[in-house]
């Protein structure tokens, strides 16, 4: 026991230093057992784990379950406080947003209509929706007409990722004018690349399947018919009567508040994204849905899904899924494989203030569901989940395979600079340009990284960067790819055309600050600039960056995000309003201005992990 405590440890450790087979699952009748003994290393490790990194990430309040396949073993708990404000402690029940981890319900419901005959995955969805319609990018293409269900479910259709819409969250309750409108507001929008040529991430594709649901279900308002169709063939058949895809004032007691950090509550907000990423639930509930996945679509005796329609949603789909290794995607599930041949396979969900993870081993038959309610968690939700699952897959047998690393190879060498050249270029988003000087491979500029971070060759061929890690570089079918990790097993870049230079003179008017000209996403704003010849974009969070993209012009008034991935390929329309600067991007419009403030004051410095 004591070892098996050091190794639980240890991997915990790990997890917080270095942020397809499918498994028939056993049969079982599922019921709470009683047994203490079970996964009492586990949670041992996992209570005290919990309580330490909440004081560390100034986390307000956690909640965990964990359960059992073979056992029906069910253990909920929650820690700390659902709102700081009244100290009302999180339990079993404590209502959470759970963001994206909400997306396979979506999934869920889209495979009872496949069972029941409404949908074929295969089919393109302008044969159920025929106004739908994304036009094509001005530089990339696309073809929206060809996209099916699975490629929407697997985020290979190639649709603009996100909307920038003040209606997505709001604050004085729910507004569904994005859902309802949303077939229009595509039809405005651009693809961001060809589809099924990559994985780019798409809430708004999962977005479009909730009107598909609503649509062969017989409704016309798509998100009451999304949420009657949640509430009569997934949270009721699965006895998770808590569940909701909307906040009602029946629930508010119940929820779970915002928070910057343990000692900063933020104003309460309304997610209107439903079944892509506006789910409301518990750990109470969400340990039966993880008992129906792990019984193979069946609980309490009602079957929820066929076995055969579990497997498929689980089953890595037939797509390239090398850019986002060691993640591959079921039907809105993620399968990740770590280099020790711990399988997990699950969906997270990040919000700004909510951050939660469900994750499965089917191999031994134990999930583990985390969730989080303050900014100042948004690190830990999956790294702890992973790390209790492997913990508990161990208990049930699961033994890790440690690749064995030669000592001999982490040596610094010298590598001639016709090798070096060769990695030369432009490796968004995360690099950005990688170049050579006097014989030394430099990041020169990153959003990740410090000015001219060197890259240090390695006796084993990679190299090493800033001593986080391992990095190599290697031509796959054509591209030059970079891979992360002591056995390169994490896709981490791929060489891209540079931006383009962008004159001065074409951007001018158009730079400065834009936030969006009505309340409700006030939080988030952009910025427009010009440096060193390239014209940019930056995304702010409560007045803090979180991302920036290089722009490529189309003309003096469209400019695009160049690349392909999540939110590249984004098109953006300027215009003068009234004698103002307006921003069109991603169905939301934004005009120029100074930096908002949001109402709850600035975003708190955060503890270093």
């Amino acid at each position: 026991m004591r070892t098996m405590k050091k190794m639980l440890a240890l991997l915990l450790v790990m997890a917080m230093l270095f942020s397809s087979t499918v498994f028939a699952a056993p049969a079982y009748a599922y019921e709470e057992s009683t047994e203490s003994a079970l996964f009492e290393a586990t949670i041992e490790m996992a209570t005290q784990s919990i309580e330490a990194v909440m004081a560390q990430l100034l986390i307000p309040g956690l909640t965990i379950a964990l359960v059992d396949a073979e056992s029906g073993f069910t253990w909920t708990q929650g820690f700390g406080y659902a709102d700081i404000t009244t100290n009302r402690p999180v339990d079993e029940d404590t209502l959470f947003h759970i963001a994206s981890t909400a997306k396979p319900f979506t999934a869920l419901a889209i495979m009872q209509l496949v069972e029941e005959g409404l949908l074929d995955l295969d089919r393109p969805i302008v044969y159920y929706l025929p106004e739908f319609r994304v036009q094509p990018h001005p530089v990339y293409g696309g073809d929206s007409s060809r996209i099916t269900a699975r490629m929407l479910l697997t985020h290979m259709s190639g649709i603009p990722g996100d909307l920038f819409s003040p209606y997505s969250i709001t604050v004085s309750g729910h507004n569904w004018q994005d859902m309802n409108n949303l077939l229009d507001t595509l039809s405005t929008m651009f693809m961001q690349n060809e589809i099924a040529e990559r994985m780019a991430y798409a809430n708004n594709g999962f977005l479009l399947l909730n009107v598909l649901i609503a649509r062969l279900r017989g409704y016309d308002d798509y998100a009451q018919g999304f949420e009657n169709n949640a509430q009569q063939n997934l949270f009721a058949p699965m006895g998770m009567n808590s569940s909701s895809f909307r906040v009602r004032e029946l629930s508010r007691p119940y929820m779970a508040m915002p928070h910057f950090d343990s000692t900063n509550r933020a104003v309460f907000e309304y997610m209107n994204s439903a079944g892509s990423g506006g789910m409301i639930t518990n750990a109470t509930d969400m340990s039966r849905f993880m008992h129906m996945i792990l019984n193979g679509g069946e609980i309490d005796g009602t079957r929820i899904l066929n076995q055969a329609s579990v497997n498929e949603m689980l089953r890595p789909q037939d797509f390239d899924f090398s850019r986002s290794a060691p993640t591959t995607m079921g039907l809105g599930f993620m399968t990740f494989t770590m280099p020790d041949g711990f399988s997990s396979v699950g969906h997270g969900g990040n919000i700004e203030f909510f951050h939660t993870d469900t994750v499965f081993h089917m191999e031994t038959g134990v999930g583990v569901f985390v969730a989080v309610n303050s900014f100042s968690g948004a690190p830990i939700a999956s790294q702890l989940a992973r790390v209790v699952l492997q913990s508990a897959a161990m208990e049930r047998g699961f033994v890790p395979t440690i690749p064995e690393i030669d000592p001999s190879g982490l040596v610094p060498v010298e590598r001639p600079a016709e090798e070096l050249e060769r990695y030369v270029g432009f490796y968004p988003p995360i690099f950005g340009n990688i170049i050579l000087v006097d014989g030394t491979l430099y990041v020169e500029a990153s959003m990740a990284l410090p000015p001219m971070t060197p890259f240090t060759p390695m006796a084993n061929g990679s190299f090493d960067l800033l001593g986080m890690d391992r990095f190599w570089f290697r031509e796959v079918d054509g591209y030059m790819r970079i891979f992360q990790g002591d056995t390169a097993f994490a896709f981490a870049g791929e060489r891209e055309d540079p931006p383009s230079p962008v004159d001065y003179n074409y951007i001018i008017q158009w730079i400065g600050h834009y936030h969006p000209p009505i309340g409700g996403g006030a939080f988030r704003s952009i910025r427009i600039g010009h440096e060193n010849g390239i014209a940019y974009l930056e995304l702010h969070v409560f007045g803090h960056q979180i991302a920036a993209f290089p722009l490529e012009r189309i003309d003096n008034y469209t400019f695009f995000i160049p690349g392909r991935g999540r939110n590249l390929g984004t098109v953006l329309e300027f215009s003068m309003v009234d004698g103002v600067p307006t921003l069109d991007i991603s169905g939301g419009r934004f005009v120029k201005d100074t930096m908002p403030t949001h109402p709850t004051g600035s975003l708190p410095s955060l503890p270093n992990m």
